[in-house]
């Protein structure tokens, strides 16, 4: 590789993670140093790789960095989800935490834990650094993060040329696409990109999901303090969520799910005219799941876990306003139980379907999702889902009963 070749790669990576600093508004001192950390971090990577001579990595981080710039920057305008300062409507994913998790992922990768590390603590600072400036919210955050990380994977593992993922929008809708070619359908046909030495027994896999969070029903605490009760609300937003699996053994998973939710709407109630409202429902779960059944197409599986859920709920002024004029938050917890049913369709293709119940004493908590999975090869996989959450609390002091709906793209990594 020449000096002029790699003069352009250098150029190239840094104009990716300067994509969105130029559009960032001033703020304090944390959110400018996150604003630095994410030009840092990728442009530090790439120096590594060439004072390291390593040609092949340099390419990768390259290709890495331009293709999580292209697929962020497609989605914000693809997606078009304010901002939570309401400053512009290019919020989701995170341009800056995609740029800084896209060097500190390909270090951890490439030169292992002791350059990674410390990397993805500065990557994850620059995340909390765009909550913290009222820039971004949480989802916007873990979208950014998982489409720089999966990007890092993809060209250190490559997925199949079968696939490409690109941001799709029309007039009523906006998504994610999945361009497929005609191989993809010919499982029969071997693949001449995947040929392992060894059959891959995965110990981990990460899930990422991208979708859409329809909160079509949030009832509020009949608090003249906080807000009347409202009923029948609807919002529509984009989100993102992770799920770290480990596989026991043969027949045994453990997991760790988190999913932020936060909407920023004005209510009409009894509350004083053009109250603004802030409500955030951050879900997650550890889970613990037993294969009970094991079939020549059919799977089953039982399981147990616990849901765990951070829920807030503010009020301001008006939605320019960074001074809450009231403010509450609370930890809910929910022992469940859980089932699925797996269908292998086809050798790559499978259907899911599975269901919690978890209660409390004083709520209860159901989710039923529905999905069909692509296995690409032994590493990698993708799913198209819809998945329906509901809660209710009346003691609650944030959220009383809140539905959701999810339509998501789930993409698998086993290693």
């Amino acid at each position: 590789m020449n000096s002029i070749t790699k003069v352009m790669l250098t150029g190239s990576v840094l104009l990716a993670a300067m994509g969105t600093h130029f559009q960032a508004r001033g703020g304090d001192s944390y959110t400018e140093a996150g604003d630095l950390i994410q030009i840092l971090l990728p442009v530090s990577a790439m120096g590594l790789s060439l004072a390291k001579g390593d040609n092949d990595g340099t390419v990768a981080l390259f290709k890495s960095s331009v293709s999580t710039a292209v697929l962020t920057h497609g989605l914000k305008f693809a997606v078009n989800k304010t901002r939570p300062d309401f400053s512009a409507d290019n919020s989701f994913p995170s341009g800056h935490t995609s740029a800084a998790f896209s060097g500190a992922s390909f270090l951890y990768t490439r030169y292992g834990a002791s350059w990674g590390l410390p990397a993805y603590a500065l990557a994850a600072y620059t995340g909390w650094s765009r909550v913290h400036g009222d820039r971004h919210y949480w989802d916007d955050v873990i979208a950014g993060a998982g489409i720089a990380v999966l990007s890092n994977l993809y060209f250190t593992s490559p997925a199949s040329s079968n696939l490409a993922i690109m941001p799709w929008s029309n007039r009523d809708s906006t998504g994610v696409q999945l361009a497929l070619s005609n191989d993809f359908f010919d499982l029969k046909k071997p693949s001449t990109r995947f040929n392992f030495t060894q059959p891959l027994v995965p110990r981990y896999q990460f899930d990422f999901f991208l979708g859409s969070a329809n909160f079509n029903r949030v009832n509020l605490p009949a608090n003249e303090d906080i807000v009347d009760n409202v009923a029948g609300h609807q919002h529509h937003s984009a989100s993102a969520a992770m799920c770290w699996r480990w596989f026991y053994d043969s027949r045994q998973t453990w997991s760790f799910y988190t999913h932020p939710m936060e909407m920023r709407t004005a209510l009409h109630s009894t509350a004083p005219e053009g109250q603004h409202v802030r409500y955030q429902l951050w879900d997650n779960a550890i889970d613990w799941q037993y294969q009970v059944y094991r079939g020549g197409d059919f799977d089953a599986f039982i399981g147990a876990g616990l849901q765990f859920q951070h829920a807030e709920l503010a009020t301001y002024h008006s939605k320019n306003s960074y001074n809450e004029v009231n403010a509450v938050s609370e930890w809910l917890f929910f022992p469940k139980v859980t089932a699925q049913v797996m269908y292998q369709m086809q050798p790559k293709v499978a259907l899911n379907v599975s269901g919690e119940l978890g209660h409390n004493g004083q709520g209860s908590l159901a989710i039923a999702d529905v999905s069909m999975r692509y296995d690409f090869n032994a590493q990698w996989g993708a799913a198209l889902g819809c998945r329906y959450y509901c809660r209710s609390q009346e003691t609650s002091k944030t959220l009383k009963d809140v539905a959701v709906n999810n339509v998501y793209l789930r993409f698998d990594y086993r290693f």
